[in-house]
């Protein structure tokens, strides 16, 4: 008898830790890897290359559960306190249980950014790198 997925999450997202592209990305590019820094009007925010990348809200939206409840205001949130079911695989399953979810497809956050990076090479080690 096979296993029966009831809800699915087709839209899962993790939250990457900055430092896994410092460890991950190839060493050739590891100086110009994508960080963390804050803007001019103190949100986090996501730099390669120069170009500053992310929501003026800050990058720690991306992590923002609670928003939508009210318990957290949109552009408070700093991306290192964003939900841990985002950065650990064992706080996922207590996140999908407390959600009812059964199985979720998992995508990057900040590695969906990789696509706004004009150098190819670039942005094909930071693929690579997410994957690692």
């Amino acid at each position: 008898m096979g296993l029966t997925y009831n809800v699915i999450d087709a839209d899962g997202h993790v939250l990457e830790p900055f430092s896994s592209w410092k460890e991950y990305l190839e060493p050739a590019f590891r100086d110009r890897a994508p960080e963390m820094v804050i803007d001019e009007s103190g949100k986090e925010r996501l730099t390669v290359e120069g170009k500053l990348l992310g929501n003026p809200r800050g990058i720690g939206s991306l992590g923002a559960v609670g928003v939508r409840q009210g318990t957290v205001k949109a552009d408070s949130l700093k991306f290192a306190k964003g939900r841990q079911g985002g950065f650990d695989p064992h706080a996922r399953i207590i996140d999908m249980d407390l959600d009812g979810i059964d199985a979720a497809f998992l995508y990057p956050s900040v590695g969906l950014f990789a696509g706004a990076v004009e150098d190819h090479q670039l942005a094909a080690a930071m693929c690579s790198a997410y994957n690692r």
